[in-house]
Parts: structure tokens; sequence; C-alpha cells
């Protein structure tokens, strides 16, 4: 055994299991977070000792092929809201689960109960009243349980997995009662982004994974302080997990939004709010799945056509906190939907009835619609290909009347959307004929007290201690988490397909949803799935207001994405004049809803909730440009001069690195690195590459099937390891050919000649 005091003046019992005794943190019986059964009959006992693992692995090449195999397995327990910490190490799987069968005797773990008489913990026998659970956070579960699905004792029951997605296992239950949880899921972070947000131990350095290790390598002592790190931040995290995320009586979340969605619950009960009322408005289970599938629409997110591969100088404007300000301040359907029967259903450009404007002016609808000889009438195109139920291209058009994957013309179209989004349509499209195949609507309404609070009492709190200088502090990280996450909250998936696990055979495996399981879960919600389509919608309409005022102003926009602008600005100065005219209607709209009177809410210089608000700004705070590419949505780089000024909603005014940004999807930030000087040539329709092993690129390769490697360590150290399953992150080059971009750029030159035409 090895004792220590780390730098933070923790105390660290260090064991190599089996070779040391093992000591392990006292439990007391009697502290347990309980929650019982809907019918009360049967008790799970969550036992508050902090309990952590973690594997590290080694990679070797084989042949061009990457193995990657286990040399260490570590294990943290911690007694709660102390400073003593004590670390396991093991060097096989079957170790480790000897050490996990005595973690279980030791704490009573299973199907226990503590007897006084005999002060032991004994089996409840055929008659089942509670079950003890010692949570252990593993942090990204599904890459350890790739390496011990088939090495460890895992539980047969249909409860004992969970994943939302094959393969990425998000808990996984022993037989013995320990239950591996990610932690991952409940922060969406890093390990070294959980530890700076909410625990005292902070993950600065890691080991050096280019280092060929195995069973038999000895580690230095640095080494190991690395490895035991990474359970001991995740042991602290789970005193705030237990403290700030669980509440008795209710089962411990196991994802973000599920820990959200539990504060929210309570506030809601607290304001006697009947949840009947709510799941009155849902949805059929029979529609969801379409919905999901074409009603519901994320950010806007595209380029202008006009300016693909072409370097200029913009300036950069966002909205301050773009999805809480619409849930706060924008209407949401208040009933359930109802289909209505209009004078006619067909009808030509400009020769709308009454009854549909009046319905789209003051109602919330829902439609499903084709339209007829459909063209843009800006640069921009809005819909999105993959929200088409029937599409039919124009004749001989080359292009598919696509502008990489969105509708710039089409001989007709069938799609559905919001009154919101038939708004936007008129802004950015012209047609010659329309056809309403299927119309609902609904009564406007503001979101329920209960959760207008809720995301209120959060953002005065992020930016209270944001001023107070306390943005390091937990308090100030959970406000913040949480305000992001209200939006993801109202839009949870109802999901068609449910991932299982088979014990048997080890893997995972997809089950259709029927329609019955469907409204179960949509019955067992309190918030409606539609509130998060008109959320983004009101989001959306917002953006393309804008688009269309800024270029009515003599400005060109050039690239967008959800709740942000880069635009040429108007020579004389009416586009600015346009943003600071909007921000006063904003801050006016703000004096109508008495939740928003608070000084969190306002701001100066575009930084009041809703407002938008300049990214880069010159020594004298006025808006400054920026140099400008961009090859399509997502796929953007911008040079940052000296002297400029960027905002960032986390610390306020900083002065930026100056230099090049780079925004590609599917590519780390780190490759902006390994940009050559003349950077705007080589991001070019040409293509760009980035080789794997500077950026750090990864991808996973799953083994099903047993393997053995042969590891032969820096020292010289040779063993064979083998796995019965696992995976390797193997470095990927990311490479933006030109065959790829190919289309995108022909989509331009073929919509410049189709626009002299029209």
């Amino acid at each position: 055994m090895n004792k220590y005091t780390d730098s933070y003046g923790s105390i660290i019992h260090e064991f190599d299991y089996p070779q040391d005794d093992v000591y392990v943190p006292k439990a007391i019986p009697s502290e347990t977070f309980n929650v019982k059964s809907k019918r009360g009959s049967f008790t799970t006992k969550y036992i508050r000792v902090n309990m952590a693992m973690d594997i590290e692995t080694t990679t070797v090449d084989v042949n061009g092929e990457k193995y990657s195999v286990p040399y260490i397995i570590t294990t943290g327990l911690h007694k709660p809201h102390t400073n003593e910490f004590f670390i396991y190490h093991t060097r096989n799987w079957k170790d480790t689960q000897d050490l996990y069968d005595e973690l279980s005797r030791v704490y009573g773990v299973g199907d226990k109960y503590w007897d006084k008489s005999k002060k032991q913990y004994v089996h409840y026998g055929e008659y089942k009243r509670a079950r003890r659970v010692l949570i252990c956070f593993v942090h990204n579960l599904s890459y350890e349980f790739s390496f011990c699905r088939k090495e460890l004792d895992f539980d047969d029951g249909d409860f004992s997995f969970f994943s939302k997605d094959s393969r990425k296992a998000m808990k996984a239950t022993l037989s013995d009662g320990i239950d591996f949880r990610d932690s991952s899921a409940l922060t969406n972070s890093s390990l070294e982004q959980l530890s700076k947000m909410f625990t005292t131990h902070k993950k600065v350095k890691d080991l050096d994974y280019k280092k060929i290790r195995n069973t038999k390598t000895p580690l230095l002592n640095e080494e190991r302080r690395y490895i035991n790190d990474d359970v001991i931040i995740l042991n602290e995290f789970e005193d705030v997990y237990f403290d700030r995320f669980c509440v008795e009586g209710y089962q411990p979340p196991m994802t973000n939004t599920a820990r959200l969605l539990l504060q929210v619950r309570l506030k809601m009960q607290e304001k006697n709010y009947d949840p009947s009322e709510i799941h009155k408005m849902q949805p059929p289970a029979r529609d969801i799945d379409k919905e999901q599938k074409y009603l519901f629409r994320g950010g806007f997110v595209h380029a202008n056509i006009n300016y693909l591969d072409e370097v200029v100088e913009v300036l950069m404007r966002d909205i301050t906190s773009s999805y809480p300000a619409s849930m706060l301040m924008k209407y949401v359907p208040m009933s359930a939907f109802q289909p209505i029967a209009l004078t006619k259903t067909e009808w030509l450009r400009g020769e709308e009835p009454e009854d549909f404007k009046w319905l789209i002016a003051n109602k919330c609808v829902k439609m499903t619609v084709a339209y007829y000889g459909l063209r843009t009438i800006t640069a921009h195109s809005y819909e999105s290909y993959s929200k088409l139920m029937a599409y039919k291209p124009l004749e001989g058009d080359v292009t598919q009347g696509l502008d990489n994957g969105r509708i710039q013309k089409c001989e007709m179209l069938q799609t559905m959307h919001t009154e919101l989004d038939y708004e936007i349509y008129n802004m950015l499209y012209d047609w010659d004929a329309m056809e309403i195949i299927d119309i609902k609507y609904a009564e406007r309404g503001m979101l329920p007290d209960f959760l207008l609070e809720s995301v209120c009492g959060d953002y005065m709190t992020k930016n209270r201690l944001k001023v107070a200088g306390l943005s390091g502090t937990t308090d100030y990280t959970l406000a913040k988490v949480n305000v992001n996450t209200y939006f993801g909250m109202c839009c949870k998936s109802i999901y068609t397909n449910t991932v299982k696990y088979k014990y048997d055979s080890a893997m995972w495996y997809s089950e259709e949803q029927d329609c019955f399981n469907m409204k179960r879960e949509l019955d067992s919600r309190f918030l409606n799935y539609e509130w998060g389509v008109w959320i983004t919608s009101q989001s959306r309409a917002k953006l393309v207001r804008m688009i269309c005022a800024i270029e009515k102003a003599g400005g060109q926009v050039i690239y967008y994405d959800t709740d942000s602008i880069k635009y040429i600005p108007s020579g004389d100065g009416k586009t600015e004049e346009l943003f600071e005219a909007e921000n006063q209607r904003i801050a006016d709209e703000r004096k109508n809803f008495p939740l928003l009177q608070d000084p969190a809410f306002g701001g100066k210089s575009g930084k009041g909730l809703g407002e938008w608000d300049s990214e880069h700004n010159d020594c004298t705070g006025k808006p400054d440009k920026v140099r400008f590419k961009t090859l399509g949505a997502k796929r953007y780089l911008y040079y940052c001069k000296d002297g400029s000024w960027e905002y960032s909603k986390a610390i306020g005014w900083y002065k930026p690195e100056v230099g090049w940004h780079l925004c590609v999807a599917g590519l780390p930030k780190v490759a902006v690195k390994f940009l050559p000087k003349n950077a705007f040539e080589f991001f070019s329709e040409h293509g760009f590459k980035f080789e794997g092993a500077d950026t750090g690129k990864l991808r996973p390769e799953y083994r099903d099937e047993e393997y053995s490697v042969t590891v032969t360590d820096d020292y010289g150290n040779s063993e064979v390891l083998t796995a019965k399953s696992g995976v390797s992150l193997v470095e990927t080059d990311f490479d933006i050919t030109s065959d790829k971009l190919y289309n995108v750029i022909m989509q331009k030159l073929e919509f410049r000649k189709w626009r002299r035409g029209f």
C-alpha cells in the first residue's frame, strides 16, 4: 500500500489488488438514498459511498491494424464530503471482478439488508422488498464497456442496461449490485471540463499515450497520480451529483436533460400545476414519428451561395441567449391541435383565402402543404431536402434544384411546417400555387409559469454570479448549463426504436416501439413536445427577418448559424442603425413581461436577453470587420487582426488571439494550429486535408471477437495480452476533396446563370 498527500491536501490510499491488504471507507447502513417503486412495495437503496472506475489501454499496430488492450484498471472509493480517497489498481478483469465481489460483500450491495442481531448484511430471500445499489461513475462508459462487457459478471435483467444508441452505454449493472453510470452523459463535457466546473481536483495533465505499456510495465509515481486523478475527480463529482442533482424518492437522473427535468417537475408540483393539462396538448402517438421527421427543424445554418469560396470582410453578430429568449418572450401552442375545414385548399400565389390568412395570423398552425413552381427570390435557400415528404425537381436541372442540401427551385415539393415556417417561405421564396393537404390549429399562449420561472431563475443566477466575479463556482456552472439545456428538454425526442442489450451474446440491438409504448412514454411526460417545435420556429423566424432586413438596408448576409449572422454592412451605416433599432425594440418588448424586469435581463450595447450583440469590436467599442471565407454550412474560416476585441458570454470582452479561427463540422478545433500561412488559399474549392496525427481526430474501430496481441513495452518487457472484445481509437485524416465540393461550387455557378435568366 502507498499513502500520500496530493497537491490539493487530500490523503490518497493506493492499493495494488490482490497483492495488498485492502481497506475501504466505512459506510453507515442507514446512509442511503431511497427510491420506492410506484406501488411502494419495492425500495431501491443507493448507498452513499462514492465509486468510480477507469481503464488505461495501450494500442499496438499489427500489420497495419490497431489493437487496443487494457493494462491497468483503476477503481476509486470515497466517503462523501471527506478528503480521503481509496484507490485500487488491478491488472486483469478477474482480479477486478474479485475486488467488486468483495466490495459487494462489505457494503451489502445487491438484494441485502442489515441484520442488527447478526451485525451483517443478509439476503432478503425469495420475497425481495429492496435492493442495495452502489453507483460507480465511469466517464465515457461506452469505451470501458467495450472491453468489460464479456469480462465482468453483468446482471441479465430487463433494466440492467440503458443506451440511446447502439454501443453508447449509459448504464450497465453488475450482478453483485454495482451500477456503472456514464458521468459524461450528466455533464456533456470532457473529464477536464467536468473538473473545472464541479470539483476541487483538476485534470491538468494526462499520460503519454504514445508510450507502449503492458501489465508488467513499472509505472512512475507521476504516471500513477495522473491515473488516480481520473477517478478522484469522479469520486468528488459524485458528491455534487447526490447533493445537487438527486431528490429523495425519485430515480437518480442518468442524463443532463433528465437532471433538469427533475428540477422542473418539482417546480411544477410547487406551483400545483396539473400535468393532465399538458397531457391533453400532446400529439397522438401515431403522429409523433411524422412530426419528428418533418415538422421539427433545428437552427437555420447556411451560406450565401453567391459568396462561396470568396474572401470578404464581414461584421459578426449573434443573439444573446436566442432559445431562452424565445421561450420567455414568444408564444407556443397551449391547447390540443384540432383540424379545421378551409373554404378552399388550393390557390394561386397571392390568392390565399381570408380564413387561411386569419388562421396564420392568429393561431398556432401545423400543416402538410405542397408548393408548385417554387423558386428562391434571394441568395438564401431555406427548405432542407431531408425534410421533404415528396419532391420533383425541374426537368433538366443539373443541380436537382439544390443549394448544398437546401431547395432553390423545383416543380413540386411537399412538406410539413408551422405558420412561422410559412412566414419564412414568404420572405425567401416565390411559387405558382400551393395546396393544403392537412391543416390543424391550436391556441397561442406563453409557456406555463413553472417553466418560465425556472428559466428566469437560472438566467438571473448565472448573470448575477458572473457580474460578482463568481463564474468559477458550481452554482454558476449549473445555472449556465441549465439555461442552455431548457430548450433541449422541451424538444426531447420520442424514441420510435428502443436500443436493448442482449446479455447472452453481449450485443446491442434495436427494437421498434409500438404505438402503445410510445403513448405510454408520452403520457409520462409533463412537457409538450411541440413546444420545442415552436421555440425553434420562433428563433429561425427572428434570424430570417434580420437577414432580409440587412439586405433591404443595402448589406449582404454571407453566413448564418442558428443565432448568428456574418454580413457585409452597407456603406451608409444603415445596417448598423438597423441593429440599434432592433435592440431597442427588443428592450421595449421585454418591458411587457413582469418576470423579465430584473437587471440581469437587460444590458447595454446589445447584451440584453434576445438582443443582437457584436462578436468582434475595435478598441473604441464599435463592431470590427474580420476577413472571412465560407465553403458552405459549418465550413468557414476567418482572420482576427490585431486590435480586435471579442465578446464571450462566459467572460465578457477580451482580446482574442491574433490569427486564424476555423470552424469545420467534424474537425477538432486544434486543427487551426496546422493551417499554412496562405490559409485562405488552402481552404478552397479545390479541397483541403488535415493529418489525423496533427489534429488528433479519432474514429472507433470495434472488435466483437476475442483477440490477442504481443505487447513489448519501452523497458523490453514482453507480454501477450488478450481481450474478449474491445475498441481502438484510430487517428484518421480529415479530407475534404475537390469532388466533395464540386457539386456545391457547380450549384453556385448554375444559380448565378439561372438568376440572370430569371
